[in-house]
């Protein structure tokens, strides 16, 4: 097989230096690191662009010719305009309209090649290649290719096509979908004022109708485009100084209480005090306080707070500042040791007050707006301060909102501040966790396998696990700096993998891990609908088994398999299989997905989402009970049961 680099080097560099001799002549400037010829013409940028096919080389056995098929698309972009719209709507927008896309194809020649351009593939690689290659249609991919002597003659016409559509309003008529935002916004732009605000009236009747449409079958349908109204008519107004209604109320709404129980044990009953329909909205998080407040985050924008009847006590928008990026995944919670909620760096007092901890502002290169999402966020009562972690620093805030110290860190998507210990976790690329003091200094370093950047801390911090992707978890006994794997699945075990997992792939990693209140065990749920725990301190593992008569309720894997043109559908059931003595829990799917201890850990519960059950287990590991439920369960509080559906929110209070 001919190597990858080969084949760019042909493409970016034979290919492109045959077309730079001809594109030079219409002002055209080729950048390799880009792999794009470029000029700019008024305030367009124009763009020839090249990019390779899959497996582009090809051998003509009848002609003895050798060919080489790439693809050439052209497109324009109007940097002014990206400018206007940071400027007028705050957002960046990476403006980019396409207009031709062409496959070509230029002979090439042996002398093209030398032996080091080529490989032998394994046995693997190479069914993989022809696999893909079936997938991918190679006689699909060739269709309409043009030789390159037709492309050269092209040329002429293909920039002449850029300049002609180097024009806004021909832009907006060839726009690819009708009602695509940023085309009407360049309207506005471009001064085309008539045009654009007939094309604003008309996207918001297109909105209305499909809500109307949307509405008969059900709120929760249309939720999502009533959303997309409210951010439309803001847009409008800001861009076209037009003023639209929305008709469509939207609104948290209390449902009538339909008294459900859910019992754990004579000492843990829960019963619903609140249902709450969210079938309007798209809700991104929520949480409860000991109060029995409750947080709702909508639509990546709206805050609500209810308190404990239901009734609607905070509502506001927040928006990111001048600057920052829109809101995409939000860190958010309750800040613990008060009744404080947070959204990123936005706090909603007990009082009900919001209170921005205001980020840091940094200069940024080509216009880019900055990353607006915190890593986390707490209250330390002994330092009577608020702590963030952002990008690459540590903040400390004043209970007023002000930054009173800054203090660089290393950057890592799990950064985490534990104010017990007044430490700060961070996360390396290279596999580690390291521990720091507020104050920079080197506690520990705490090596991860590959992939396993989950991380639990025991209730005493005695304890540290590292788990998420690896068939070994880690496991540190931070008093005696000793070092142990957590097995999710024993895979030393002879036949282990061939008895249980001989028919589907061999992921066996400890998808979440959970310590008891006492700090005593370690439950764990693994691929496969593995379910376990380890004993401390001697981290004994121990199969935890569900009770046979509960085997039916788990969702059994279906899959189709196709032999010789014919189909067949596969039922495989949950079972037990005896490994030399040892009874072992064969299962598909049904991960669990919560880990929720009860009576200081005399009980705890592994939600099983996939199947609608809880399992319910005591301190010695035996399966005492199940319980049926509509969708996931979060714990909060010692207090509070929550379980969320599509269209509501359900809020359980213990006895």
């Amino acid at each position: 097989m001919i190597k990858e680099s080969k084949i760019k080097e042909l493409i970016y560099e034979k290919v492109a230096n045959l077309l730079d001799i001809e594109l030079s002549n219409f002002g055209f400037k080729y950048l390799k690191s880009k792999r794009h010829f470029f000029r700019q013409e008024k305030c367009y940028k124009q763009f020839i662009s090249l990019y390779s096919q899959y497996s582009p080389i090809s051998y003509n056995d009848k002609t003895e010719q050798l060919f080489l098929t790439f693809n050439l698309t052209t497109s324009i972009e109007i940097p002014d305009f990206d400018k206007w719209c940071l400027n007028t709507l705050d957002r960046k927008t990476n403006f980019s309209h396409s207009i031709e896309n062409f496959a070509y194809q230029i002979e090439l020649t042996f002398d093209d090649f030398t032996d080091d351009d080529f490989f032998t593939p394994s046995a693997s690689l190479e069914f993989k290649r022809k696999v893909t290659l079936s997938l991918f249609g190679v006689n699909q991919q060739n269709k309409d290719v043009t030789s390159f002597n037709n492309l050269i003659n092209q040329i002429p016409i293909l920039v002449s096509s850029l300049s002609d559509n180097s024009d806004i309003k021909k832009i907006f008529e060839n726009r690819k979908y009708p009602l695509e935002y940023t085309y009407t916004y360049l309207l506005f732009f471009g001064g085309l004022t008539d045009l654009g605000q007939e094309q604003i009236h008309k996207t918001y009747q297109f909105i209305i109708e499909e809500i109307k449409e949307k509405l008969k079958n059900s709120e929760n349908e249309a939720s999502r485009s009533i959303a997309q109204l409210d951010n439309f008519i803001e847009i409008a107004k800001k861009v076209a100084n037009i003023q639209f209604l929305n008709p469509y109320e939207r609104t948290i709404k209390i449902r009538e209480n339909q008294n459900r129980k859910l019992e754990f044990s004579v000492k843990s009953v829960f019963v619903e005090t609140l249902r709450i329909d969210i079938s309007q909205f798209e809700i991104r998080a929520f949480h409860v306080n000991t109060k029995g407040d409750i947080l709702l985050f909508a639509n990546n924008k709206t805050v609500f707070k209810l308190n404990y009847k239901g009734e609607i006590i905070f509502e506001k928008t927040i928006e990111p500042p001048k600057g920052f990026d829109d809101y995409w995944y939000v860190k958010s919670g309750l800040i613990l040791g008060t009744d404080d909620f947070y959204i990123n760096n936005f706090i909603i007092t007990a009082e009900n007050i919001l209170m921005e901890l205001v980020l840091p502002l940094k200069k940024m290169k080509n216009k880019k707006l900055q990353n607006p999402h915190i890593t986390d966020l707490v209250f330390s009562e002994k330092l009577d301060k608020y702590l963030i972690l952002y990008e690459n620093y540590f903040l400390v805030y004043s209970k007023t909102g002000l930054i009173e110290k800054t203090l660089e860190i290393e950057q890592g998507r799990n950064n985490r501040i534990i104010t017990e210990k007044d430490w700060i976790i961070t996360q390396s690329k290279e596999n580690t966790n390291t521990i720091i003091d507020f104050e920079g200094n080197q506690i520990g370093k705490y090596d991860f396998g590959n992939g396993n950047n989950e991380y639990q801390f025991s209730n005493s911090y005695d304890y540290f696990i590292c788990f998420a992707f690896s068939t070994k978890s880690q496991f540190y006994d931070l008093k005696t700096a000793k070092k142990d794997t957590l097995w999710a699945h024993p895979t030393f075990i002879k036949d282990y993998k061939e008895r249980m997992y001989n028919d589907i792939e061999h992921n066996f990693d400890l998808g979440n891990a959970k310590f008891s209140p006492d700090d005593t065990y370690i439950v764990g749920g693994a691929y496969h609908g593995k379910y376990v725990a380890w004993n401390l301190p001697k981290i004994n593992r121990i199969e935890l088994l569900p009770r046979l008569e509960y085997l039916e309720l788990f969702d059994p894997q279906v899959s189709t398999v196709y032999c010789e043109g014919k189909s067949e559908t596969r039922v495989t059931k949950p079972e037990f299989v005896d490994l030399d003595g040892q009874i072992f829990f064969k299962n598909r799917g049904n991960h669990i997905s919560n880990i929720i201890f009860l009576e200081n850990g005399d009980l705890f519960l592994t939600v099983i989402p996939q199947s609608k059950i809880i399992l319910i287990w005591n301190r010695e590991f035996k399966n005492v009970g199940m319980q049926k439920i509509d969708d996931h369960i979060e714990y909060y509080d010692d207090k509070y049961l929550t379980q969320r559906t599509g269209s509501e929110i359900i809020i359980y209070t213990q006895k």
